[in-house]
């Protein structure tokens, strides 16, 4: 199945019968609302230390709460490493990271939420790209791509939409299956 954004990998899990899985870096809860809307029934967990923009009103986690309630999503702030601790292994049927870019989180992530996926579930995350920003998105790919080699998980890359209405759109995707 060719899989083009974000919201066509949100109807390939729903295809898939997923219906649990975790968000890690909520943000403002855009795509957790896609997930929730192209998975109906989905137990979403979202993750986020929701640290940035503390100053603005309403805060982030606030619109996140307030995008969510309708879903019920599960919204939990802390890091992503200490919060993926509340997950038994296997639990899930996907998780998807959008998180801290550098390289040491990226890898802390795939380390820590890989086994809380179930055989056959999918791992995904946003920014699979080159940047030339310093310590931006170059480090989800080379994270991405160390992690993957060394476990022999093959990577699937979402193209980004250079002319997309919204910036969550604009940047390439992967996934893999576990």
């Amino acid at each position: 199945m060719e899989i083009n954004n974000r919201r066509e990998l949100a109807k390939y899990f729903n295809s898939l019968g997923f219906k649990t899985g975790a968000e890690v870096g909520v943000e403002m809860g855009r795509y957790s609302k896609v997930l929730c809307e192209e998975i109906p029934g989905v137990k979403l967990y979202g993750i986020d230390c929701w640290l940035r923009n503390l100053d603005k009103n309403p805060t982030d986690y606030e619109v996140a709460q307030q995008r969510l309630k309708p879903y019920g999503c599960t919204l939990i702030k802390d890091y992503s490493v200490e919060a993926s601790k509340q997950f038994e292994n296997g639990t899930l049927d996907f998780v998807y990271i959008d998180a801290n870019h550098f390289y040491d989180y990226v890898m802390q992530d795939l380390i820590a939420w890989r086994p809380k996926v179930r055989k056959g579930g999918i791992v995904a995350g946003h920014d699979y790209f080159v940047s030339k920003r310093p310590g931006s998105s170059l480090s989800v790919v080379q994270a991405v791509n160390d992690y993957t080699f060394f476990h022999g998980y093959k990577i699937n890359v979402i193209p980004g939409v250079k002319d997309a209405p919204t910036f969550g759109e604009k940047h390439p995707n992967f996934w893999f299956e576990v």
